[in-house]
């Protein structure tokens, strides 16, 4: 991790500014970055399995079937996908809201999986302070 002083606060500045939560602490701002990190890693992995089906349907498309119909894969997936990107979606806005006027309160705020990997990146303690 950060073995530098001037780069553990070089990365903090960057979380903090970078987020838009400028009067917030790094670890908020960073908790927030994972969040969508994640939710990126989600939609790609899930991209992709929805293009592997999609091409493996297609090519593995019974030929007494009318050409232009779609392949099962496409009209089982696509719903399934759709929906949970889209679940998703609403569950980030939720967590956002929540854990932003928590942060604009001045609490501290620490969203359930990602909190314990957020204070560990930044090195610091339950509450906030410091560990170094």
């Amino acid at each position: 991790m950060c073995c530098n002083s001037s780069v553990n606060g070089l990365l903090r500045w960057l979380f903090v500014w970078s987020s838009g939560i400028h009067g917030s602490s790094p670890s908020n701002a960073l908790q927030a970055l994972l969040l969508k990190a994640l939710y990126f890693v989600l939609v790609m992995v899930m991209m992709g399995a929805f293009f592997a089906v999609l091409v493996a349907g297609i090519a593995f498309h019974q030929p007494a079937a009318p050409h232009d119909s779609l392949p099962p894969g496409f009209i089982i997936l696509f719903p399934v996908i759709w929906l949970g990107m889209m679940g998703w979606w609403v569950f980030m806005l939720i967590v956002a809201i929540v854990y932003g006027i928590k942060a604009g309160r001045g609490e501290w705020a620490e969203y359930p999986v990602l909190g314990p990997l957020a204070r560990r990146i930044l090195r610091i303690g339950p509450g906030g302070e410091s560990l170094s």
